[in-house]
């Protein structure tokens, strides 16, 4: 996807998104990612039973992770939810939302120490990770990913159900 200076993803940043997994079995799978090794990163990806967590990293293999938090239940195999995330810096919270309906901070896991990224740190990639010595990825989101959506801002409760809205409630 790339690393525009529109990308840069440093402060707030709200995802919003159409996800249709087929497969929850797998924790490896990726939905979107910032970071290169050695400096943060964030990451967006499901695990395994249908969880959901939200990283930020010291490098992007989240060996090093400074922040995270989970919300279980969010996917089911072959079901499509709308899915929407609001990292607030200045709060220093992450929200999420399935379907319209906030699932709040998520549960707080032993990495709580607030990054804020470097604006210089690597590209966004969206879905899958690119081919590694010309191997392709294992970390592939497992379905459909569909109107992906990124904001340098934190959106408001008003403008996640617009979002959602947007094509009939």
């Amino acid at each position: 996807f790339g690393n525009s200076s529109l990308l840069q993803l440093v402060e707030d940043v709200s995802f919003s998104f159409w996800a249709c997994p087929n497969n929850i079995s797998r924790n490896t799978q990726l939905i979107i990612e910032k970071g290169i090794v050695s400096e943060y990163g964030i990451a967006l990806q499901p695990y395994a039973g249908g969880a959901l967590m939200f990283a930020q990293s010291r490098n992007p293999s989240l060996r090093f992770l400074a922040f995270s938090r989970i919300w279980h239940n969010i996917f089911k195999e072959n079901e499509c939810v709308h899915i929407v995330l609001v990292r607030n810096s200045l709060e220093q919270t992450v929200t999420l939302y399935k379907n319209n309906i906030s699932l709040g901070n998520g549960l707080e896991t032993n990495y709580k120490d607030w990054i804020t990224p470097s604006p210089s740190f690597g590209s966004v990639k969206i879905g899958n990770l690119p081919p590694f010595r010309n191997r392709p990825s294992r970390f592939g989101f497992q379905g459909i990913l569909d109107e992906f959506k990124i904001w340098n801002s934190t959106l408001t409760r008003e403008e996640v159900e617009e979002e959602y809205c947007r094509l009939g409630c």
